[in-house]
């Protein structure tokens, strides 16, 4: 019997534990007082990033998943049997998962401005 999934599984596992504390310690960060003393771009290049990232998930998904949907991109799972599960999950994942994903985003690039806006007055 070969562990190997299972370790597969673990290390994405870990991996998701480590971008959620990531990201919310970079949050975070811009309304301590400890973050003055780094320079503007340490905090605002990240938060840029993670803003733009989230946005292109929220708002890429759900058109991709019209496209699948509708046959104008191939995807081999919705001609085989699994096709109306296939099909139900795209639509939950852009309906349910994609709004959070363009919450997450918009509040990243709102820390962002806090962010720079906090350093500008700080001169």
């Amino acid at each position: 019997m070969s562990t190997r999934p299972l370790r597969s599984a673990s290390v994405t596992s870990a991996g998701r534990r480590f971008a959620c504390a990531a990201a919310a310690f970079l949050a975070l960060a811009p309304f301590q007082a400890w973050s003055r003393r780094f320079p503007r771009w340490l905090l605002t290049t990240p938060l840029w990033i993670a803003c733009a990232l989230f946005l292109v998930r929220g708002f890429g998904n759900p058109i991709q998943s019209a496209l699948i949907i509708g046959g104008g991109l191939p995807f081999e799972p919705l001609a085989g049997p699994d096709a109306r599960a296939w099909s139900q999950w795209l639509l939950v994942d852009a309906a349910a998962y994609a709004p959070w994903f363009i919450l997450g985003g918009l509040a990243f690039g709102a820390t962002a401005l806090f962010a720079r806006r906090r350093a500008d007055e700080a001169g």
